[in-house]
């Protein structure tokens, strides 16, 4: 994804499941990551790891409140193609984003 469909999806109000965010332009990436929050009247919450988002989901918190969940530099959650393929089903991140930043 670009960031022109970005912007729209922002300006639509139309989100993914999931977002990967790359490169070292953190700050930029923390604008676009409010703006998507906005968009969605959610709130923004750093997970410590592929397990802490696991609880999440487990206890159903995802599908409770409007979050936008940010995991950075997770290489378990590439490591893991099942769980990764689980959570991106657009059921199990109903009224939620999962943004993956990878720095480098």
């Amino acid at each position: 994804m670009d960031l022109s469909t970005l912007k729209t999806h922002i300006k639509t109000k139309t989100f993914e499941p999931v977002y990967i965010f790359t490169g070292p332009e953190v700050g930029v990436m923390d604008i676009y990551i409010k703006q998507m929050a906005k968009a969605q009247d959610a709130v923004v919450t750093r997970l410590d790891g592929i397990d802490d988002l696991a609880k999440k989901m487990h206890k159903g918190a995802m599908l409770k409140n409007r979050s936008v969940y940010i995991l950075r530099d997770c290489k378990e959650f590439i490591q893991d193609n099942d769980f990764a393929l689980k959570i991106t089903q657009k059921n199990t991140l109903s009224g939620a984003s999962l943004i993956l930043i990878y720095t480098s």
